[in-house]
């Protein structure tokens, strides 16, 4: 069907997906924009009108030159070829015409009705009801220019165009057309412009002889114009005669492109008529159609396939009118043909598909089943039925469950069953015999075959299920049956129903040079030739057989040796004592002397023919019939009147109005009826059982005899359900994508836009007909140059995708960010078709990260001052520090009062704690502000470690903790900067006394050797203090940090000094490491260069 949304035609398809009980699982929808086609057919349509008219126009003054009877022909072929309500000439005041105005209408219009003063104009149309129409426009005064006016009358809109009719000084009036059918455009005014151009100069000619030289050369211009405008078209226009062998009288050259034929041979019947084009089955159809159409003055179209000249078949759309004489008589038809193959292509592939899925899966008469790991995921119809369940009862539950605990050789079915699918998923194609048994109990006999598929990254088993418990069962009555045959002289073979050979007689051996042995178990193909492997052979022959009916016919045969010859065979099957078949019987007489011909009856064989033509085409429908010529059916095959509750006793001997009532059978009555007089018919119709419709599609031929009567008819149907159901699926797939706030865009591989959505015409500020149909470097020439664009085009088709972000102006020249991913799309042959865009506005987004950026900025300028006021008011500090730590040191020498002495004591631990804390601030400012400068001096390392040591046991003397101070050697002399040394030293030691309550403090030095052959001295302070978590040794590096912040805080500090230590450590190109034991004690291992210039030396290296 064909739907509207918006200003967007779709071509709409649905069809049902079945599950295993029949019931619809889902609805697949196919919805094709046709929006694009449409308006190119109509466009073309419209400009061959307007072509036509201005050709009928200048044939018709070529030969004219009475002025009135020019104006007059004028305005009829105007409104003859156009969809004009009104077609007017005004003529102006001092022209020597008859009348001021000529004038064509659909509606009752009277000279009386018709109002103009020269400056403005009324139009009264009179409808049937007697009612007045009036429309009002201004005509143009002095000037040469085109006027459009829009009127609403009853909410319909109303145009009248307006165009002076000048050449030269000369002014002849104007050309007045009115519509309510067409949008005006500028091509539309550009062709009614050039209509009354003529017009004007085949008047002005008329009064001025003069002219009429320059007149043939303006005219012979456009023709040629019009000649090429022709020549550009995708399809072909023709004119042609009205009779049955459409004789040509005009063809455009493209007509060569499409049928292989020069526009010459086929104009006037030269080499071939038109009508030897149309294929035969549609010849007839079309005469008839055409003639209808035209006696009702109507537009023709339909789709009908051709024949070539290199005998290709093609498909073609056809659109035309008639023309007319004064009384009403087709002189000829004219229109435009376009070749529509690639899309019926597209169409029998989607067909194609369907039959493959359907006869693979639903019309099998064995059980298929679909497999995850052990278990039953999905199954057909026939599984259902062998099993004797619902899919409740199996879908979800393994094989093992359907089958009885034992296998006949003895080995559990559940171990068997498992090791037989694990064989499968690594790849092995299994076949074998297994019992099984129904959901009731009853066991049975098949056999089964397991394949691996694939489905994206995931692997199931394909089961295919065969119920041979017949087989088996009649396999002994064959053999009972077969001790007959021994002694007779003919090749007398028997085989099961699956055409394996289970008995051949001597005679057989002696002709085909098999043994028994050699050839049981094989199928019956094996003694086949090639010139006899025919599907239609095999086809026809069990046909008959399935019908009780002895099938005889000559094929060629080979023996063991591959000698070729041909027999007379003659199959039948064989019953059993019920009445079911059981296998077939085959006697084959050697031919080799004496060819036996036989003759089938006429009528048989043009039957014959018939289906078999009906069963090739069989291959992608769903049924074939026949009917006789009183609408009864009298063959059937197919299963699909079985999915819809119908046998061939409900069929067979009935009309379609007795099979499905008068309401759904009418139609296809009123079909074999045309079908009976000899037209082939091709039509669609639906069917509602219960809440669920139902779509098919019909095709339908008559049956000839031999001498060309119409015997019956021939049909073949086909359940196109599915493919609507997925149009619906697409058109719901399409208003998602409108529906995103994400801009999509698809491009072609060059670069050419094919679809925007909704959301990038918002964010862009464009309409998708200002893009669409343009390269993107058409739209952004700056941004994506050819050069830019095709390196994106490689990058995405290497890596799979790709994200950019750029700065654009929207089309309102706003300045925005976009990210545009891109994605690619590739064919079945890996090749890339499309990419696909999304793109975002991101401007918001890259204005919060300035934003941020601003911030970060600032607050990095307000550190710098923190930290210059930090180092100032730190020299602050410590000069009158020293001046208290003098004093203190002072009065505990000069005086010995107990009391003085415990307070000068106390002065001056407290002055040395933040003397200590304002150290550290100056050499923590000093880092942050990049004024720490290496001071390289020559100095005894054991010495001043040694001297630290003791300087802060004295201070932690109250603790009476154990110190090992050890260095070997005793002395090491090193040249680097001792100021950090020091302090490196002060705050790993100071720390040790500090969070050590009792126990010892050990510390080490000694020589090390680096990867550079370079000397180091590795420090190394061990202490049995409180330890430091797993968790939280890389914290204890952070400023202003300590491990008993988060306790009690019973240790003092800043948290400095270990972060100075590392910060020290790291600039004297040196390395620290620390093991520590919650509660057990800590080990700082240092590493520092003995001589700092030859790290540097070495690190530069």
């Amino acid at each position: 069907m064909i739907t509207k949304v918006g200003d967007e035609i779709f071509k709409l398809n649905c069809t049902p997906v079945y599950n295993g009980t029949n019931e619809i699982r889902y609805i697949v929808h196919i919805a094709k924009n046709e929006t694009e086609s449409y308006k190119r057919e109509r466009k073309l349509l419209h400009t061959n009108s307007l072509l036509k008219a201005i050709r009928n126009f200048n044939q018709f003054i070529f030969v004219e030159k009475e002025p009135n009877r020019i104006l007059d022909e004028a305005c009829q072929i105007l409104y003859q070829t156009q969809n004009y309500i009104f077609v007017g000439l005004l003529t102006a005041k001092d022209t020597p015409f008859e009348k001021d105005v000529y004038y064509y209408s659909k509606y009752n219009i009277e000279l009386k009705n018709f109002e103009n003063n020269q400056i403005e104009i009324y139009l009264h149309f009179k409808e049937k009801a007697g009612e007045q129409i009036k429309i009002y426009a201004k005509l143009p005064q002095f000037e040469r220019k085109v006027e459009i006016h829009e009127e609403i009358y009853e909410n319909e809109k109303f145009i009248i165009i307006l165009i002076p009719i000048f050449y030269k000084k000369l002014n002849f009036g104007h050309l007045v057309v009115s519509s309510t059918q067409f949008q005006v455009d500028e091509e539309e005014i550009a062709f009614l412009q050039e209509f009354a151009d003529d017009l004007a100069l085949a008047l002005y000619s008329i009064f001025s002889e003069q002219e009429k030289e320059k007149l043939e050369e303006t005219v012979r211009e456009r023709e040629r114009f019009y000649y090429t405008l022709l020549s550009n078209l995708p399809g072909f226009v023709y004119r042609c005669r009205n009779d049955r062998y459409w004789t040509m009288e005009y063809l455009s050259d493209n007509f060569y492109k499409i049928t292989g034929y020069r526009p010459e041979e086929v104009i006037g019947n030269k080499v071939l008529s038109f009508n030897d084009l149309i294929h035969k089955d549609h010849q007839e159809r079309l005469w008839v159609k055409w003639q209808i159409l035209l006696r009702k003055r109507q537009v023709f179209e339909d789709e009908y396939p051709i024949v070539t000249k290199s005998g290709e078949i093609r498909w073609v759309y056809e659109q035309g009118c008639g023309v007319y004489d004064e009384n009403g008589n087709v002189v000829a038809l004219e229109g435009y043909i376009t070749d529509i193959t690639p899309r019926k292509k597209l169409e029998e592939q989607i067909i194609e598909s369907e039959r493959k899925y359907r006869a693979l899966f639903e019309e099998s008469a064995d059980g298929i089943f679909l497999m995850s790991a052990d278990t039953f995921i999905d199954c057909n119809l026939s599984a259902l039925k062998m099993f004797r369940c619902e899919r409740k009862d199996i879908i979800g539950k393994p094989p093992y469950e359907f089958s009885p605990p034992f296998q006949p050789d003895g080995q559990p079915s559940k171990k068997k069953a498992i090791e037989l699918i694990n064989r499968a998923y690594k790849g092995e194609t299994i076949r074998f015999e297994w019992l099984h048994k129904t959901l009731d109990g009853v066991e049975f006999e098949c056999e089964v075959s397991l394949n691996k598929i694939s489905y994206g990254k995931k692997s199931y088993i394909l089961a295919i299920v065969r119920d041979i418990s017949e087989q088996k069962k009649s396999y002994y009555e064959i053999l009972k049956f077969a001790k007959t045959l021994d002694s007779i002289g003919e090749a007398v073979s028997i085989t099961d129903l699956s055409n394996k050979f289970i008995y051949v007689n001597k005679a057989f051996e002696n002709l085909y040079g098999y043994t028994s042995e050699e050839i049981l178990g094989k199928n019956f193909l094996v003694i086949r030739a090639q010139e006899s492997l025919n599907p239609e052979i095999e086809k026809s022959m069990f046909e008959a057989l399935s019908k009780n009916q002895v099938w005889r016919g000559e094929l060629w045969n080979k023996d063991k040796n591959g000698r070729k010859f041909k027999v007379h065979l003659t199959a039948n099957i064989i019953l059993d004592d019920n009445g079911k078949p059981i296998g077939y019987v085959g006697v084959a007489i050697d031919l080799t002397e004496k060819i036996k011909m036989q003759k089938a009856l006429e009528e048989s064989e043009e039957r014959y023919r018939t289906l078999v033509s009906s069963m090739l085409v069989s291959s992608i429908y769903d049924i074939v019939y026949t009917l006789d010529t009183q609408h009864r059916h009298n063959w059937i095959f197919g299963k699909w009147a079985q999915n819809y509750g119908l046998t061939e006793e409900t069929i067979l001997g009935k009309t379609a109005i007795e099979i499905l009532g008068e309401e759904d059978g009418k139609i296809h009555i009123e079909m074999q009826e045309r079908c009976l007089k000899g037209e082939s018919i091709v039509y669609e119709w639906s069917r509602t059982l219960g809440k669920d419709t139902f779509y098919f599609q019909t095709h339908i031929s008559p049956i000839r005899n031999s001498k060309g009567e119409i015997i019956g008819i021939a049909g073949i149907g086909r359940d196109i359900t599915k493919l609507k159901k997925l149009e619906l699926e697409l058109v719901k797939f399409y208003q998602i994508v409108e529906q995103t706030p994400t801009g999509v865009f698809i491009l072609e591989p060059d670069g050419l836009i094919t679809f925007v959505n909704r959301s990038l015409e918002k964010i862009l500020d464009v309409n998708r007909n200002e893009v669409v149909n343009h390269k993107i470097s058409e739209i952004h020439s700056k941004i994506f140059p050819e050069n830019y664009f095709k390196e994106l085009i490689n990058k995405v088709e290497k890596e799979g995708a790709e994200s950019i972000e750029l700065n654009i102006k929207t089309k309102k020249s706003n300045e925005i960010w976009v990210k545009i991913h891109f994605s690619p799309i590739f064919n079945d042959n890996g090749q890339l078709v499309n990419l696909v865009g999304l793109l975002n506005d991101i401007t918001k987004e890259k204005e919060y990260i300035a934003e941020l950026q601003r911030a970060k900025e600032k607050a990095e300028e307000l550190s710098a001052l923190k930290t210059y006021l930090l180092i100032n008011f730190s020299h602050e500090f410590r000069t009158p520090l020293n001046g208290i730590l003098g004093w203190s040191q002072v009065l505990k020498e000069e005086r010995n009062e107990p009391e003085i002495q415990e307070i000068a004591n106390y002065i001056f631990q407290s002055g040395t704690k933040l003397l200590e804390t304002v150290n550290y601030i100056i050499d923590y400012s000093r880092i942050e502000t990049g004024f720490l400068k290496i001071q390289a001096s020559v100095f005894d390392i054991v010495d001043t470690v040694r001297e630290i040591t003791n300087s802060i046991k004295e201070q932690f003397k109250d603790k009476n903790l154990l110190v090992k101070f050890d260095s070997e050697p005793d002395s090491i002399i090193v040249e680097t900067d001792e100021y950090m040394v020091r302090a490196i030293v002060h705050a790993i030691v100071h720390n040790a006394f500090k969070f050590t309550r009792q126990g010892e403090i050990n510390i080490i030095l000694q020589k090390k050797i680096d990867e550079n052959n370079l000397e180091q001295v590795e420090i190394v302070v061990s202490d049995t203090g409180i330890g430091i978590p797993e968790d939280q040794i890389d914290l204890i590096w952070t400023d202003f940090y300590q491990i008993s912040q988060g306790l009690s805080r019973e240790f003092e500090g800043q948290g400095l000094g270990l972060s100075i230590a590392k910060k020290f450590i790291e600039k004297l190109n040196g390395k620290i490491f620390v093991k520590s034991e919650l509660g057990k004690g800590s080990t700082f291992t240092i590493l520092i260069p003995a001589n700092h210039f030859n790290s540097i030396n070495a690190t530069d290296n």
